[in-house]
């Protein structure tokens, strides 16, 4: 019995230092991607978003519901990680026998649109509301929620790539609304250049 707790221990460890490198390389891969811009259909990406996204919503009975949203010109990679990332989480601190509902909408702004991801979930502590962007910095156990703590580091850093920024307004209990806004011109860096011996 005892030996068959080792190793049931041993494989869960093993399985999130998977999930970390995992994670990663996500996490470079976003900061070193090459920056390329084009116009993009949302309605198109988030339909690809909710396709990845469709398994969880099924094992937990929860719906996403994706208002009309406008093209934009952005790097479709950097796009794709923040709603990912966003709707994920929103699945994943899902209140415990209440069905997750996952809002997405967008509105104008003078010189570009903000959008935002809109959760009925056990919602975030405001003094906790800038911790939650760093990365590694979890305010869960990994047994109570699966994850490394880099999606949001992950997702502001592509947020503010395209010149924009990101907040979120929640209450404990009932839910939280993450925003972000996206320039109609954004003039994203270029990635950093790799320099011999680099990792």
């Amino acid at each position: 019995a005892r030996a068959d707790q080792y190793i049931e221990f041993t494989m869960s460890a093993t399985q999130r230092l998977k999930n970390l490198i995992q994670d990663l390389l996500v996490f470079s891969r976003v900061q070193r991607a090459a920056r390329t811009v084009s116009a993009i259909d949302l309605n198109i990406l988030l339909q690809e978003v909710r396709q990845e996204v469709q398994a969880r919503l099924d094992e937990a009975g929860g719906e996403l519901r994706i208002a009309s949203l406008p093209t934009v010109t952005a790097n479709r990679e950097l796009l794709h990680h923040v709603f990912l990332n966003l709707i994920g989480n929103a699945l994943k601190f899902h209140v415990p026998g209440r069905a997750p509902v996952v809002k997405v909408s967008a509105g104008r702004q003078a010189d570009g649109w903000v959008f935002h991801v809109q959760d009925n979930g056990i919602g975030i502590e405001e003094q906790y509301h800038e911790r939650i962007f760093e990365a590694f910095r979890r305010l869960h156990h990994a047994s109570q929620y699966e994850g490394s703590g880099i999606g949001l580091s992950v997702t502001r850093s592509a947020v503010e790539q395209h010149g924009g920024r990101i907040w979120l307004t929640s209450t404990p209990g009932q839910g939280s609304t993450f925003s972000f806004n996206l320039p109609d011109q954004p003039a994203l860096p270029p990635a950093p250049v790799s320099v011999e011996g680099d990792a």
